[in-house]
């Protein structure tokens, strides 16, 4: 019976498009919850489990603290709970939390290394362009002169515009919380208020690094100076972290809702296997 359980559980859990990786959500023995974003609440756990057909039919989680004094898990309406079984912890088998692979790193933690790794690269860049516009002038010109004015004007300027980006970055992806309402790392979630800002604010900086990186690369090819080696190095590996959050990290890694699948299974640029598995039965009923 616990075995039917738990395989429900699963497959309760991939239809209604709660985990992103299933072990990524675990009851640890003080009956906290770890949520994808990394947060963890003190509450109870409870799962309506009807016994008559064998299924799941409802996750809920029910906070003791006041500011989350009813989290539901789900996102998954009462469907007649109160005529159900209500199990609580430790349906699932609690994981020891003192093991290393207790909380295992999600893709929400590869996604704010990046936002983070992005609003530091950006002060850097803005910092030595404001306080020596000179010096950077000097380093990035072929011949030793003083800047001009014109110069000095724009290098500051640059070096303000970076600041605000590397400001706004943080706060649009939710790793600074705003307001009491916005208190939460983001998920990803289409509920969540602050996805609508966290997925185009994640393209349009891996965007920008990938054009910094390859404009640096353009400038040291042409004019064999190690300092555009400087820039174009941080700025690829941050393009490409981005690009691995844009594939893996962002609302359309989940699970398939129709089939079950992982969709973080992206065709691009691998071969997605599962899709062709799923193809090919379908072409022989």
């Amino acid at each position: 019976a616990k075995k039917s359980f738990n395989s429900s559980l699963k497959n309760f859990a991939a239809r209604e498009h709660i985990f992103m990786r299933w072990k990524e959500y675990f009851l640890v023995p003080d009956h906290r919850v770890r949520t994808i974003s990394g947060a963890s609440f003190e509450g109870f756990y409870y799962i309506c489990f009807d016994q008559r057909n064998g299924k799941v039919s409802g996750i809920y989680f029910h906070a003791k603290s006041e500011k989350y004094q009813q989290l539901e898990l789900t996102h998954v309406e009462d469907r007649g709970c109160s005529n159900l079984q209500i199990l609580s912890t430790p349906t699932i088998s609690p994981r020891n939390s003192n093991s290393p692979n207790s909380h295992p790193a999600t893709a929400m933690d590869v996604f704010y290394s990046y936002t983070f790794g992005t609003a530091g690269w950006m002060a850097l860049q803005g910092l030595a362009l404001i306080t020596a516009p000179t010096t950077i002038a000097a380093v990035l010109s072929s011949e030793a002169r003083l800047a001009t004015q014109l110069e000095i004007y724009f290098s500051r300027s640059l070096g303000f515009s970076l600041l605000v980006i590397g400001v706004l970055s943080l706060l649009l992806t939710g790793s600074i919380p705003l307001s009491s309402r916005l208190s939460d790392g983001v998920t990803g979630e289409a509920d969540d208020p602050k996805a609508p800002y966290a997925v185009p604010t994640l393209t349009v900086t891996m965007i920008y690094h990938s054009v910094a990186a390859f404009y640096c690369y353009a400038q040291w090819t042409q004019t064999s100076s190690s300092s555009f080696v400087l820039g174009m190095v941080p700025s690829g590996i941050l393009a490409a972290v981005g690009f691995w959050c844009v594939l893996f990290g962002t609302s359309s890694g989940r699970i398939s809702r129709k089939t079950g699948a992982d969709k973080r299974t992206s065709g691009f640029p691998f071969k997605n296997a599962e899709a062709d598995k799923k193809k090919s039965r379908t072409k022989r009923l």
